[in-house]
């Protein structure tokens, strides 16, 4: 049953990205982006007990100057597990305030995401279910439609780890967009 659920998931988490990125093209005059992360994640489970582990993933959607929204595909391998999701992610960008000539700027971000995350832990069963959580950072735009982004993203899955209930996982990651 829980492989049903994730599919469905995965499948109302895709349509939902579509449609919200068609209307938004209609609307407004947005770029899009693809891109690549990588990060360090942390999860935590119990009242004190947490792992940590490399990740990594690709990112897809749509940007203007004052927001944009965007799917994220991600990896995380977590000592004895691995930790998959895929989340739609709204955020709004401020103005590029720190200007330091007309090709670099640096500008803050402060979003939400909502998604799909299952959890494989190695000779156990894996479990899956809804997450949703927030991130910020920072954005340094760069000439010939180049970003990095420095961030921060925690979450809270609906899922168990082990027999116990996972309470979060924290995500520090550096990414690479590329604007067209």
């Amino acid at each position: 049953m829980k492989t049903t659920l994730g599919s469905f998931f995965s499948k109302k988490i895709l349509l939902s990205f579509l449609l919200t990125a068609g209307v938004l093209l209609q609307a407004e005059d947005f770029d899009s982006f693809i891109g690549l992360q990588v990060g360090s994640t942390n999860l935590q489970y119990e009242e004190s007990n947490s792992q940590s582990g490399g990740s990594y993933g690709i990112r897809l959607g749509f940007i203007k100057d004052t927001g944009r929204v965007y799917l994220t595909g991600e990896t995380a391998s977590i000592d004895d597990a691995d930790l998959n999701s895929i989340t739609v992610n709204f955020d709004a960008i401020t103005p590029r305030a720190y200007k330091f000539n007309d090709s670099f700027s640096i500008r803050g971000f402060v979003g939400v995401h909502g998604g799909y995350v299952e959890i494989k832990p190695d000779n156990l069963v894996k479990d899956d279910g809804a997450v949703g959580g927030g991130q910020a950072g920072i954005l340094l735009d760069f000439p010939a439609n180049i970003t990095l982004e420095i961030g921060y993203k925690a979450s809270w899955p609906a899922i168990d780890y082990a027999n116990e209930t996972v309470k979060n996982y924290q995500n520090a990651y550096l990414a690479f967009d590329f604007v067209f």
